[in-house]
């Protein structure tokens, strides 16, 4: 087959964000495995920067074997944007007609980018957008709709619901979702009859080993903990942890410490300061190191659609407990029987004590977590699985224009994870 596109807002080898890991992560592993591909992308930095300020400069570049070719994002009225965007942010919806153009139009945009997706169709078998709220996308599968595969990244939220989504995306050519959860999510928004679609998971490292005695050791952390990963903010309900932490320290004793790895910061009453260790970013394998001390993982968020850290959990053979409000984790947790979920407060209370007083129940849970996760989302079974879905959509276009120029040479249908 010709190569693949792959089309992201902004593109770098360490920025951070989940889309964006998991891009880094799919095409590094799909170039491994002799995919002719290429990273579409705009000058701007990453999500935190000014969408108008083109940071890289414009044409191509060729890092670690990979083509990245760059186009100048558009000027924005950012003002008008962040308007709207409160507005969804806030849940307040539907949006007008023209307050749903106002989103599209002046955020993340690239009209050289759409141009060159338009003018050079025939020198790509597909077009591979990631994730589905940014104009790059939008715009960009306008340009080529028959020959787009989205990996939208969708949890419930207000953005999934804007009517200029549910106009396109039923004219995608294929979709891809982590989870099972995710893609009913999206065939009850949106019209995928047309769509081919599948559930293929999620690409993790799973060649690694933790060291609890060295974590310990590094970081002075002596008492048992309970482990959370990740951006600490409130989109990530990280607030509700702290509260439930606190709760749990006065019902329970100081027995439990907490420990917080990741960026961003919380405000944490001073009651509980001594028993929480806000260590930030720590290097990769003092994080491993981290998971395999845990007592237990927690992932509070309600808004996941996949959860790079509760599988990282898993590989270190570690309980996860995870919220019952979100579909994906909960539904990870029950396929797995890999920890424990919790709604409200007197649930995760009960789960936490289960857990950290029953190490041998919480040990079969870790490790059915991994055996779970080495079937489903090691490197080798999601490269086979997105070369096949690829496969069997360029197939499908070969045949449609009556003509082998796009045809992929390799053969299979699409699959998707285990039940």
């Amino acid at each position: 087959m010709n190569k693949i596109g792959f089309v992201i807002p902004w593109f770098g080898w360490d920025i951070p964000g989940g889309a964006e890991a998991e891009l880094r992560g799919l095409v590094t592993h799909l170039h491994d495995a002799g995919v002719g591909l290429e990273i579409l992308t705009t000058c701007v930095k990453e999500f935190m920067s000014d969408w108008s300020h083109n940071f890289h400069r414009p044409g191509i570049v060729v890092e670690h074997g990979i083509t990245i070719r760059r186009f100048r994002a558009d000027s924005r009225n950012a003002a008008d944007f962040a308007q709207v965007n409160a507005k969804l942010m806030a849940g307040r919806i539907p949006l007008t007609a023209e307050e749903e153009q106002i989103y599209v139009h002046e955020m993340i945009n690239s009209r050289e980018l759409c141009h060159y997706l338009s003018g050079h169709r025939q020198e790509y078998s597909l077009y591979v957008f990631i994730p589905y709220m940014f104009g790059t996308t939008y715009y960009g599968i306008m340009q080529c709709p028959e020959k787009s595969v989205l990996i939208p990244c969708l949890h419930d939220e207000s953005y999934i619901y804007m009517k200029v989504f549910a106009d396109l995306f039923p004219k995608l050519r294929g979709m891809i979702f982590h989870a099972y959860p995710e893609e009913a999510l999206a065939e009850k928004v949106y019209d995928l009859s047309e769509v081919k679609h599948a559930v293929l998971g999620e690409g993790i490292d799973t060649e690694w080993q933790g060291d609890a005695r060295r974590f310990r050791d590094k970081y002075h952390v002596e008492k048992p903990y309970m482990l959370y990963a990740g951006r600490k903010d409130s989109g990530k309900n990280v607030d509700q942890l702290i509260a439930y932490y606190r709760e749990y320290l006065w019902r329970n004793g100081e027995t439990l410490d907490l420990v917080l790895l990741g960026g961003g910061s919380i405000k944490l009453p001073k009651d509980i300061e001594g028993h929480v260790h806000d260590f930030g970013f720590v290097p990769i394998q003092d994080k491993y190191d981290a998971y395999a001390g845990a007592d237990v993982f927690c992932n509070p968020s309600h808004n996941e659609s996949f959860s790079l850290v509760v599988m990282e959990s898993w590989i270190a053979q570690r309980p996860v407990l995870v919220s019952g409000s979100c579909a994906v984790t909960r539904d990870f947790v029950r396929r797995t029987g890999g920890g424990l979920y919790f709604d409200g407060y007197f649930e995760f209370e009960g789960a936490v004590n289960f857990l950290h007083g029953h190490p041998e129940a919480a040990e079969r849970m870790g490790k059915s977590g991994r055996r779970y996760v080495l079937e489903n989302f090691s490197w080798p079974v999601i490269v086979e699985r997105y070369m096949s879905f690829f496969t069997d959509i360029c197939g499908g276009i070969a045949d449609a224009s009556h003509h082998n120029t796009d045809r992929c040479n390799t053969a299979g249908a699409a699959s998707g994870m285990q039940e």
